[in-house]
């Protein structure tokens, strides 16, 4: 944020954080996760892409759920008290940001070592995948979320 602020001097940091804050409700802080009977979703993810032959993502996702574990504490579990939508699409922005990066970087003579035109489709999609969570979390905003069984089935 304080970038943010400099390169805007009209905007106070209050005026900048209200304005992220009030204006997309998916900038809203999101509670700490807390712990739930449900197993982690991590390991589900690796054994999907190990089975669908995509052994490298799925070693690169148990490394990041490594970091996570360490960083948090706990693998990622349903009904953990965050909105998952919320979650995935302030991920998808990001990742829009690093995209647009990568193009900028490429196109001002950053040797890549696997330049490829597909950077550019990539970086639609997410624009796209973007839009698409904001509408439906939108649509959903009025309904509310399930809660966790306080039960194991």
């Amino acid at each position: 944020m304080a970038e943010a602020i400099e390169a805007y001097p009209e905007f106070t940091k209050k005026t900048m954080e209200e304005l992220v804050y009030k204006e997309n409700p998916f900038d809203l802080h999101e509670p700490p996760p807390k712990d739930s009977w449900h197993p982690a979703i991590q390991p589900m993810v690796v054994e999907e892409l190990e089975y669908d032959g995509y052994e490298e993502l799925a070693k690169d996702i148990h490394g990041r759920a490594e970091m996570g574990k360490q960083k948090y504490g706990t693998l990622l579990k349903p009904f953990n008290g965050r909105n998952a939508l919320t979650d995935l699409y302030q991920e998808v922005l990001d990742a829009i940001v690093y995209m647009r990066q990568v193009l900028y970087e490429e196109s001002h003579g950053k040797p890549m070592p696997h330049s490829h035109p597909i950077f550019e489709d990539i970086y639609s999609e997410l624009i796209n995948i973007a839009s698409t969570i904001k509408y439906e979390n939108e649509q959903a905003s009025s309904e509310a979320l399930p809660e966790s069984p306080t039960h194991m089935p």
